[in-house]
């Protein structure tokens, strides 16, 4: 069912009707994160726009009571917060990873994830959650947090939901080959020497995007694992395109660089075949991330 939202008439009525439950929650979400200012008009509209889209999807009418007493329901600290993810405010990301991310490891762990795929798909969820879906001019996956629940709930659901794929992926690439109707496999010491090459690609890898600052691993996972135009990164993190310019070529030469210290011969002769596909993989994977934990806590460096 598309998505309805009010028509600006009704909506600066509903916006009038609602003032005061609305001041309320937008007094309760910046109390709750002093530090991220929002300008309380347009927090406002979003919100009105986020219950009224909800209420229309339940089919219930947009009354000034309906919506009164849905605000009154609302996580406001969780909304003000996912609301600032959205318009990006300064600070904002850095907020949700800070509070969010330990809690939302803990729970994977404890319902029974691999702490290492835990490790990998939290780092990526921030990432994940920034960028829109394929549409065309479509908001932030962050947007459709409706404040039902908690934002931790919400975000457990979707790590949940990755978890649950990337597991299934990886159980269809283990079948044995009589299991999937493949062919015969190929020779064991060369399937050995791969993975070597790959254990060797994925730490060197994994040492230099360490170095990396949580906005230049995003820009980097935008830009090359997202294929979005410099552009409309710089619109997503608020920031000018030359600045995405310089972060994007500072980022890649530093990866670079500490991925030749670290690898024999580095990467500017010829790989083999094993290396080669290797280091394509282990990019790929990196690219579906925003930062190591340790840089998710670091100043941004920058240029």
């Amino acid at each position: 069912m598309p998505e309805t939202t009010p028509a600006p008439e009704q909506a600066d009525r509903l916006l009038a009707e609602t003032e005061e439950p609305l001041r309320r929650v937008f007094e309760r979400g910046r109390r709750a994160h002093p530090g991220l200012p929002l300008d309380p008009e347009a927090f406002s509209r979003r919100v009105l726009e986020i219950t009224s889209v909800r209420l229309a999807r339940a089919g219930l009418p947009l009354t000034r009571e309906r919506v009164s007493d849905a605000l009154a329901r609302v996580e406001a600290a969780d909304l003000y917060l996912a609301v600032a993810c959205e318009r990006r405010v300064p600070g904002a990301w850095e907020a949700l990873t800070d509070r969010l991310l330990p809690p939302l490891r803990s729970l994977a762990i404890k319902a029974g994830a691999p702490a290492s795929l835990v490790d990998e798909l939290v780092a990526e969820l921030p990432g994940f959650l920034l960028l829109a879906p394929g549409r065309s001019g479509a908001r932030p996956r962050i947007s459709g947090y409706e404040g039902t629940g908690t934002l931790l709930s919400w975000m457990f659901a979707i790590l949940y939901r990755r978890i649950g794929k990337r597991r299934s992926r990886e159980r269809e690439t283990t079948k044995l080959p009589a299991e999937a109707g493949a062919a015969p496999g190929p020779d064991p010491v060369q399937v050995a020497l791969d993975a070597e090459s790959a254990r060797r690609v994925e730490q060197a890898l994994g040492a230099a995007w360490e170095q990396l600052t949580v906005r230049e691993a995003v820009v980097l996972r935008a830009r090359f694992g997202e294929g979005l135009p410099q552009k409309e990164i710089a619109l997503l993190l608020g920031v000018g395109e030359p600045r995405i310019s310089r972060l994007l070529a500072h980022a890649t030469a530093r990866v670079r660089s500490l991925i030749e210290r670290q690898l024999p011969g580095g990467v500017t002769e010829r790989p083999s075949p094993g290396l080669w596909e290797a280091l394509r993989e282990a990019v790929a994977g990196r690219l579906a991330r925003t930062g190591s934990p340790r840089a998710q806590r670091r100043e941004e460096a920058g240029p």
